[in-house]
């Protein structure tokens, strides 16, 4: 059973960072800087991140 957990686990931290790279790109065409929390959880530095593209 803890094997299947961890299963589950490592799948839906995938899909998680799936869907914070979505979002990432949605805003990225928008415009839009992405959000701080987002770029984070992606390994992107906020600051960093241009305010403008």
């Amino acid at each position: 059973m803890k094997n299947l957990n961890a299963a589950f686990s490592q799948i839906s931290q995938a899909f998680a960072l799936l869907g914070d790279s979505i979002e990432a790109a949605r805003a990225v065409r928008a415009h839009c800087k992405p959000d701080a929390a987002v770029l984070r959880r992606l390994g992107i530095s906020p600051e960093t991140f241009p305010s403008r593209f």
